[in-house]
């Protein structure tokens, strides 16, 4: 079973809430057999968890919603005041802390590194089930190559912080333009899970754009569209 039906899976019971598996049938558009494995292996993996039990006129069904502690994953603004969060796989932000950047950019990695530690301190549960880096930058990225191609905020140019993180945590680390992630996190998280097109302001030091058409992320031909 591909990786793509897990995603979809996981995204619509993350926008709709708790969904039935005949529920995923009918917006997933997949077979009944590939929902029934899809979903078993997400229960496996500890992905999901059943919840309510819907009672109908035919036989009683029950749904499945997101196992927020499942995993967890560290986002980091280099926005106009640095700051870096831990969060779960539902969105809520479990800590909060202001940062200061490093004064070289080859020094991201193991900065990142001690950050980390105030967050998911080794041996906890949040250090155990840690999956994932993420990087809201001020400026042009190459969201592909994880790399920051230019933030005048920051002074930083063709700045490779994906793979300089990854090498220094072991944890997949990925660079986004801070308007872009915002965007993303008000469809995935916020008030505009049920709005698939629409454009988002984001106003500080600068002024930045994102754009969501049906349900994906618009950059434009050269990655700066906002």
């Amino acid at each position: 079973m591909s990786c793509r039906s897990h995603v979809q899976l996981l995204r619509l019971i993350n926008q709709f809430g708790p969904l039935s598996r005949a529920e995923l049938i009918r917006l997933s558009g997949l077979s009944k057999g590939a929902v029934s494995m899809v979903t078993a292996d997400l229960l496996a993996h500890g992905l999901i968890e059943t919840r309510d039990t819907v009672h109908g006129g035919g036989r009683p069904s029950i749904r499945l919603g997101i196992a927020a502690d499942s995993a967890f994953f560290v986002g980091i603004s280099l926005a106009d005041r640095p700051v870096m969060v831990l969060g779960d796989l539902h969105g809520t932000i479990l800590d909060r802390h202001d940062i200061d950047l490093p004064d070289r950019v080859e020094d991201i990695g193991p900065h990142v590194r001690r950050l980390i530690a105030r967050v998911a301190p080794e041996g906890s549960i949040h250090a155990q089930r840690l999956r994932g880096i993420g990087l809201a930058v001020s400026g042009l990225v190459d969201e592909r190559g994880g790399i920051c191609v230019r933030s005048t905020l920051t002074g930083w140019e063709n700045a490779p912080l994906g793979p300089l993180i990854t090498q220094a945590c072991g944890l997949p680390a990925y660079v986004e333009n801070d308007a872009n992630a915002l965007t993303v996190a008000q469809y995935r998280f916020g008030p505009m899970r049920e709005a698939s097109s629409f454009s988002l302001v984001s106003v500080g030091q600068g002024i930045g754009c994102g754009h969501m058409f049906g349900g994906e992320l618009f950059r434009g031909f050269r990655g700066g569209a906002g």
